[in-house]
């Protein structure tokens, strides 16, 4: 953790010398130097990204569903935000539907690094959650996982299909983000090849095979 806080405060003041043009004699900061001054990007949403990813960091689990909402809403939702300002087309519409199209990218991304989170001995399942299922962060953890895990990630399996739907109706009323109307077609796509892995992965997922993502993401 200490070595991570040393990273992003180095992150910190790249985006200060970025906002100074005084970029530092880094590849990505010279090509985000670049793009903050041909797009105006806000500097408040990248520190707000640099903020929110201190919490990758923290070993405890998050409180509850929103607690994660927040944390993708500062990391996957900021960078949704920000394409928009790329695209000039942060009116207040596209912007609410940027927020909700971050949401459901970024709990739908969390869903599927599941193992890779696992190996790291990081948990992003909410502790309230885990708590609803009668399972402990020490079983997640654990070689063999319990099977209630997919009744524990189920809140994250719907709640991201919900902020998909939300997208669709913020787009009928905002053509300027209509750049965001590939998103359902994607993610009934990905809900069907979750889906079929899950199948495939055994124990772990056993669960997560009856939730159908794919289900609640047609209707979207």
């Amino acid at each position: 953790p200490a070595l991570g806080q040393i990273r992003l405060q180095w992150w910190r003041e790249a985006i200060e010398k970025i906002y100074t043009s005084e970029p530092r004699a880094h590849a990505v900061a010279k090509a985000l130097f670049q793009a903050v001054q041909a797009n105006s990007l806000s500097r408040n949403r990248l520190e707000r990204i640099i903020d929110t990813r201190a919490r990758d960091l923290d070993p405890t689990a998050l409180s509850d569903l929103p607690a994660l909402e927040n944390y993708v809403a500062g990391t996957a939702g900021e960078l949704c935000a920000l394409s928009l300002e790329v695209l000039e087309a942060a009116d207040n519409d596209g912007l609410a539907a940027a927020h909700h199209a971050g949401l459901a990218w970024g709990l739908t991304g969390l869903l599927r690094a599941l193992p890779f989170h696992k190996r790291q001995q990081r948990l992003y399942v909410p502790r309230s959650c885990l708590d609803a299922a009668g399972i402990s962060r020490e079983q997640v953890f654990s070689d063999d996982p319990p099977a209630l895990l997919g009744e524990a990630i189920k809140p994250i399996v719907i709640a991201a299909p919900s902020h998909l739907a939300s997208v669709g109706l913020l787009r009928r009323g905002s053509a300027r983000a209509a750049f965001l109307a590939h998103l359902p077609r994607r993610a009934r796509r990905l809900g069907r090849m979750y889906r079929d892995r899950a199948r495939r992965l055994g124990r772990m997922y056993r669960d997560l095979s009856l939730i159908h993502i794919s289900e609640p993401t047609r209707r979207c």
